[in-house]
């Protein structure tokens, strides 16, 4: 895959056996365990907040007891590998104008930590641009499926995305 720095990178989808791939949000995580294989076990963390949404504090609260739920039952994970927030230009994904970018780096943060605290696992940070370079989510999610046969939906597809994007299978 171009774009993606050498050390990001691993030589197949094989060696991302054991490793926890996320897509971090402040109310969506999607994640992807993977066990060796190129269907690895995914999921979604909800942070569900009532009409009137709770402070950020609360929030992440909520987050992390969720994120070392997924932890407390994947416990052989060796390796997280984290999207890092990054700004994107026009149609952004984040942006800096609208808060959304701090929210996502708060998240990715409390992620991160909760990570270091429950596990041993080496934490990665691979930028957007990195995995799959500008690709759109309907690129990525064809291009999942051709290399599993399998369709994921929103944040699982991201979080499977990043490990074949560092795979070199996107």
């Amino acid at each position: 895959m171009t774009g993606c720095a050498e050390w990001y990178r691993v030589p197949n989808v094989a060696a991302l056996e054991g490793a926890l791939t996320v897509d971090p949000s402040i109310e969506n995580v999607g994640w992807a365990w993977w066990d060796g294989t190129d269907k690895p076990y995914t999921g979604v963390i909800h942070v569900k907040h009532p009409k009137k949404p709770q402070p950020i504090g609360k929030r992440l609260q909520v987050l992390g007891q969720h994120m070392k739920n997924v932890l407390l039952v994947l416990s052989c994970v060796n390796r997280v590998i984290i999207e890092q927030p990054e700004f994107w230009g026009g149609g952004s994904v984040a942006s800096a104008g609208s808060g959304s970018l701090g929210t996502l780096t708060l998240a990715t943060g409390y992620i991160a930590a909760v990570v270091e605290q429950m596990t041993e696992a080496e934490i990665v940070m691979v930028p957007v641009r990195a995995w799959k370079g500008t690709m759109s989510k309907a690129v990525v999610g064809s291009r999942v499926e051709r290399v599993n046969g399998k369709i994921y939906r929103d944040h699982e597809l991201d979080a499977v995305g990043i490990g074949f994007g560092i795979a070199g299978v996107l």
